[in-house]
């Protein structure tokens, strides 16, 4: 299914690498299908992981509530295992500093160590 899309949403979907674009489409349909008129406040990467802020509309039920925010936990989980730049299996990679989510090819690439 593809998710309901509107500004905020595509703005912040380019904030994150290719690799993760269909974890982030998933998670935001998953989202409207429980609050149609969800806002994403931001979407970024974060010590290697995807993280995912929402405002969730007034009036929605504390249930509905924590299972978005556990769809959103989940969607950050999976991106821990998931390369940021080709969707492939990956793994948190340092370079320098820096954590970056990728798997073996794009971890060369990159710089990053595993």
């Amino acid at each position: 299914m593809r998710a309901r899309t509107d500004d905020g949403f595509e703005i912040e979907r380019r904030n994150v690498g290719e690799g993760w674009q269909a974890i982030v489409e998933r998670l935001h349909g998953d989202l409207l299908a429980l609050d149609p008129d969800c806002q994403v406040a931001q979407i970024k990467e974060k010590f290697g992981g995807l993280r995912y802020y929402i405002n969730i509309s007034e009036g929605v039920e504390d249930e509905t509530q924590r299972k978005m925010y556990a769809l959103t936990y989940e969607a950050e989980a999976d991106s821990m295992s998931t390369c940021e730049v080709c969707g492939q299996p990956g793994r948190p990679s340092t370079a320098r500093f820096w954590i970056k989510t990728v798997c073996s090819d794009h971890a060369g690439d990159q710089g990053f160590k595993r």
